[in-house]
């Protein structure tokens, strides 16, 4: 991406979270949607910040992945909690492709999880 694309983008954001301001100012909103918000703001600036960091790491791509991993593991807990509150319901077309991702991912876990040729587990 090039620098002014990059301004340009920038200044669109801006725009869109003025207006968001804008309109939130003086209404009642729930606070569901308020930590949703909050939630898609601080997942945008945690994934700036760990390219940033990332880009002056020795290894970018086990930094990048650990960041993955850690909002992976929020949002799993955050899908957990909507389960345990009766927010997730059996029609919703994405819990079957959940359901899929899940499966790979616990199918790849061992074989990550065991150093090459050691035949034990590595939690580190």
């Amino acid at each position: 991406m090039s620098t002014t694309d990059l301004r340009k983008r920038l200044a669109e954001l801006k725009g869109a979270l003025a207006l968001m301001e804008a309109d939130l100012a003086g209404k009642d909103v729930g606070q569901d949607e308020l930590r949703e918000l909050r939630n898609v703001v601080d997942n945008a600036r945690q994934s700036v910040w760990t390219v940033m960091q990332a880009a002056i790491s020795d290894d970018y791509h086990t930094f990048v992945t650990g960041f993955r991993l850690r909002r992976a593991v929020n949002l799993y807990r955050a899908v957990l909690d909507d389960m345990t509150v009766g927010r997730l319901t059996i029609d919703m077309p994405e819990l079957g492709s959940l359901r899929d991702a899940l499966e790979d991912v616990l199918g790849m876990i061992p074989a990550v999880m065991t150093p090459a040729g050691s035949g034990g587990r590595n939690d580190g």
